[in-house]
């Protein structure tokens, strides 16, 4: 008997050592197998962790906040307003007043390989000295220089040299690389300048246009009809084509006269407040830089011209 309680007593000290054992060494070895792995980030390979976790500076996750002035299309994507539609009036005022439709610079000027004489500058800028020889009969008599910065006159432009006289005696010319001097800069100022002339005076008289039409309603109907031309050959325009040709109306001439139109007696405002017969005469301006539509409106007394009006504004020309 007491061998028997001897030998449970050994048995279960040994279990009793077994467990005490067990407990802080030989778990945590277990538990770091990958089968017992309990932390899913540690079997997530790098790729699959950018996958799920993406960068907050990813373009495809940002989301940019949109401009509450526009408006937005079934894709989420901002699109411009839309300009309101034009009225009645402004489309008539567009036709009546159409924005001049000027030619490219490089088109004038054949990409400066034939620049029209009317577009030459009365003087240009030279940046480096030029010498002048004056030549009678063939032989030099004389000579006079210039230093850079003078003005010159230009004369002739033919491939990159361009020929100028001296201002203080134009018989003096020579010949300088048109790069040398301010020549194109010139041109090109001053048809940016037209460009700017033009298209502030067509959208002035549109304004003053608007403004007159608006606050009288006959004005309106007489737009919206059009003028109707008619060169009968009708003697009453005989003093309009005199007028023409004496260069009373400003910057047209008897050949740009495409038509006519008698208008009868009209009470006119503004300048020439008064009754008049009038004739309207539509013109296509030629100008180096396009050809421009144009309608004048000539009052008469007595069978004279006394002045020319635009017909709509009543503005003297």
């Amino acid at each position: 008997m007491k061998s028997f309680l001897t030998i449970l007593f050994i048995i279960c000290g040994l279990c009793a050592a077994l467990y005490f054992l067990y407990a802080p060494n030989i778990e945590p070895r277990l538990s770091r197998s990958p089968i017992h792995q309990s932390e899913p980030s540690r079997i997530i390979s790098e790729p699959e962790k950018k996958e799920r976790s993406p960068s907050k500076f990813s373009p495809s996750k940002v989301t940019r906040p949109v401009p509450k002035t526009a408006s937005t299309s079934s894709g989420g994507i901002p699109v411009k307003n839309q300009a309101p539609p034009k009225s009645e009036l402004d489309q008539l005022l567009e036709k009546k007043y159409p924005m001049p439709q000027i030619l490219p610079l490089m088109e004038i000027v054949q990409n400066w390989k034939a620049v029209p004489p009317n577009a030459y500058p009365a003087k240009i800028v030279v940046n480096e000295s030029l010498a002048f020889d004056l030549l009678v009969n063939g032989r030099k008599i004389g000579s006079s220089n210039v230093a850079p910065g003078a003005l010159v006159k230009p004369v002739r432009l033919l491939g990159d040299q361009l020929t100028v006289a001296n201002l203080a005696n134009p018989s003096m010319v020579t010949r300088v690389a048109v790069d040398k001097t301010d020549f194109k800069k010139r041109i090109e100022k001053r048809y940016n300048d037209f460009v700017k002339l033009k298209t502030e005076q067509t959208l002035s008289r549109r304004a003053v246009a608007k403004k007159i039409i608006q606050a009288k309603d006959s004005m309106l109907a007489m737009l919206r009809k059009g003028a109707r031309f008619d060169d009968s050959g009708d003697p009453r325009f005989a003093a309009v084509k005199a007028s023409i040709r004496a260069g009373d109306c400003p910057t047209v001439t008897i050949e740009e006269a495409k038509s006519y139109t008698w208008n009868g007696s009209d009470k006119i405002g503004g300048l020439f407040a008064g009754t008049y017969d009038t004739a309207t005469v539509h013109f296509d301006v030629k100008t180096i830089f396009g050809v421009f539509p144009i309608d004048c409106k000539a009052l008469l007394k007595g069978g004279r011209v006394i002045a020319w009006i635009d017909p709509i504004t009543e503005e003297k020309i």
